[in-house]
């Protein structure tokens, strides 16, 4: 085989290998540099889907409470301890008791007791995070809001038919 004057099939060969490494370095410099930059993204995005969930449950379980003990005189708005607390009362076989909701700064609290024993605290269970749950009775309005992590929830408003000790409400 004749080889023109000059050239030298290693340091052609070489030339071609560098040139494919380089390349080949370059895609993947690129693709790790995609990769970085959605995993921040993705991450992000959870963060806030895991926030509107966090919300989401927490709207969904006082307005289901207030649905289901929207009767004469089952909804009450109070503040005990300096705290506002949604107080739901029901009769149980002839017995009277109370649901509370409150937030103690860490969570949402459940507290379920016979309507005469004092409020406390030690006995209630946690629902989820909140630090704050916030809640105003108007006559049959209903409006309150959460604080989960850094971030205050929009007012919710619900209309409820009864309200106070056996006033009903009439449009």
């Amino acid at each position: 085989m004749n080889r023109p004057a000059g050239i030298n099939n290693k340091s052609k060969y070489s030339v071609d290998s560098v040139f494919v490494l380089t390349v080949f370095a370059l895609f993947v410099c690129t693709l790790l540099a995609g990769v970085l930059c959605f995993a921040g993204i993705y991450k992000r995005t959870g963060e806030n889907t895991t926030e509107r969930f966090s919300f989401a449950t927490a709207h969904s379980i006082v307005l289901q409470k207030l649905h289901a003990y929207d009767k004469k005189g089952g909804i009450e708005v109070k503040n005990i301890e300096d705290t506002p607390v949604l107080c739901l009362y029901e009769n149980i076989a002839g017995e009277e008791f109370v649901t509370y909701l409150y937030s103690d700064g860490n969570s949402l609290c459940e507290l379920f007791i016979e309507k005469e024993r004092p409020f406390d605290k030690s006995s209630s269970v946690p629902l989820f995070e909140a630090k704050e749950f916030d809640i105003v009775m108007e006559k049959n309005k209903v409006t309150f809001t959460f604080t989960i992590g850094n971030e205050t929830s929009r007012p919710s408003v619900c209309y409820i038919k009864c309200y106070g000790e056996g006033d009903y409400y009439e449009e």
